[in-house]
């Protein structure tokens, strides 16, 4: 019976516990090493072992990379502010957040994004939260683009009403329909008379995140190829090493070039994107950007553009990569005073280590010289008294052989009959090596 009690049940469910550990790009490392080996981690997975018996598995994610189990918890429905909490609470100022869905319909996100009249585009939903100088009342606006889905509508009144833009008591909310903007308030925060969106509608230099094509151009793999993001894209994308083509439906198209391209990458990038603007017609200008460089029509195309980012890049720059660190092209992609005040003081660094170099190079030369000169010098003087030395010896040689010679003559002529003077074979063997040697010390004399 028991048996066919567990038949009857099935398969058992298995129990799976995950937990998510988000970061945002300004946080730092140190939080994740905390909580990893700090004892929170071991202490969470303890709670879970006990309380559901079963182990822990831990999922980073990183701020617009989320997976979409993630994403699922939240109802594909996320917002993002920036700095903390309390910050947010406690400030004062203006904020504008923008929605938008990535198609297909995959999730929808609310970032706060720079507060500025030319990011309002009609394919998204557009959030102004204008607190009072208490902090603690004010009022919501909610700007919906003519170009938005149902869907994005529904979301835009959802989060308009979430607590997390203050209580309905203390703020107020409020529904504004495109180009019957209130002057009071929505564009008092704005600084502006008119949105920008309706004074040049003919010629609109962007149309919002949905009406481009993100292609990746880079040579990891040792070989070039371009690569395009189908699925959604964010500024983490723009990578040092490689170039990015922003081919727009209409308007102005981008080549981003990364501080660490190759000059056979950019080459290749820009023949692409040629290619590219020749097969379709409705390809405009190609405008080339640098890294921190970039324009505002540029950064409007990316959900959160996030300016810290680009100033974090500057602090790893302890190396020369490819001498393009202290090159035009670094300069042209960090334009602040900093970075090129360290350039100059670097290169006059430079400078100063050369010219101090060739002064050493100048003495040591010198140096050389005067102890070469010395040298000959002295090798002169050995020579001239080696030399006055063999004449010396010379004419005492010389001497000394015309003492024998005379010597010699005076007994052949004492001795001897009828002048006759004879000569052995000892004599003549000495004789013979003598003449070998060169010169003669005993003379010979010959009857004639």
């Amino acid at each position: 019976e028991d048996d066919e009690d567990d038949e009857d049940k099935g398969p058992q469910e298995i129990l799976q516990c995950i937990a998510f550990f988000w970061a945002g790009r300004e946080t730092k490392n140190m939080h994740w090493l905390r909580f990893k080996f700090g004892g929170a981690l071991d202490n969470l997975k303890k709670v879970v072992m006990r309380e559901y018996r079963c182990d822990l598995q831990v999922v980073r994610e990183y701020q617009h990379r989320e997976s979409l189990e993630f994403l699922s918890l939240f109802n594909r429905d996320i917002v993002m502010h920036e700095g903390t909490y309390e910050d947010y609470l406690k400030s004062t100022t203006p904020m504008l957040y923008r929605l938008h869905e990535w198609q297909p319909t995959i999730f929808t996100k609310t970032v706060q994004e720079e507060l500025d009249a030319r990011a309002f585009s009609h394919d998204d939903c557009f959030i102004i939260r204008l607190p009072f100088d208490d902090g603690r009342s004010g009022v919501i606006y909610s700007w919906a683009g003519r170009n938005a889905t149902e869907n994005l509508r529904h979301t835009l009144a959802r989060t308009c009403d979430s607590v997390l833009f203050g209580e309905k008591s203390s703020f107020s909310r409020q529904v504004v329909t495109p180009s019957l903007e209130p002057r009071h308030f929505f564009l008092s925060s704005l600084n502006v008379s008119a949105l920008p969106l309706f004074s040049f509608e003919d010629e609109r230099p962007h149309d919002g995140i949905g009406s481009l094509r993100f292609f990746s151009c880079s040579a990891r793999c040792g070989n070039f190829t371009i690569e395009e993001k189908s699925d959604w894209y964010c500024q983490d994308d723009l990578h040092d090493e490689g170039v990015v083509f922003l081919a727009c439906l209409s308007g102005v198209s981008y080549l981003w070039i990364g501080p660490f391209a190759s000059d056979v990458v950019i080459k290749l990038a820009r023949a692409s994107a040629k290619q590219y603007g020749l097969r379709h017609a409705h390809v405009g200008k190609i405008v080339e950007v640098c890294k921190g460089e970039e324009p505002f029509d540029f950064k409007a195309y990316f959900h959160g553009w996030s300016t810290p980012l680009t100033k974090a890049k500057e602090l790893s720059r302890p190396f020369d990569f490819l001498g393009q660190v202290v090159g035009k092209n670094y300069r042209k992609c960090y334009g602040y005073d900093v970075v090129k005040d360290t350039i100059e003081q670097e290169r006059n660094d430079d400078v100063a280590a050369r010219e101090f170099r060739t002064l050493q190079n100048k003495q040591k030369k010198t140096k050389e010289e005067t102890q070469k000169a010395k040298l000959k010098q002295q090798l002169q003087q050995q020579q001239q008294q080696q030399s006055k030395a063999q004449e010396v010896t010379n004419t005492v040689t010389l001497e000394s052989e015309d003492d024998d010679y005379e010597s010699e003559d005076d007994g052949s002529e004492s001795g001897g009959d009828e002048g006759s003077y004879e000569i052995d074979d000892e004599e003549e063997e000495e004789g013979e090596e003598e003449k070998e040697d060169g010169y003669s010390t005993h003379p010979v004399v010959y009857d004639v």
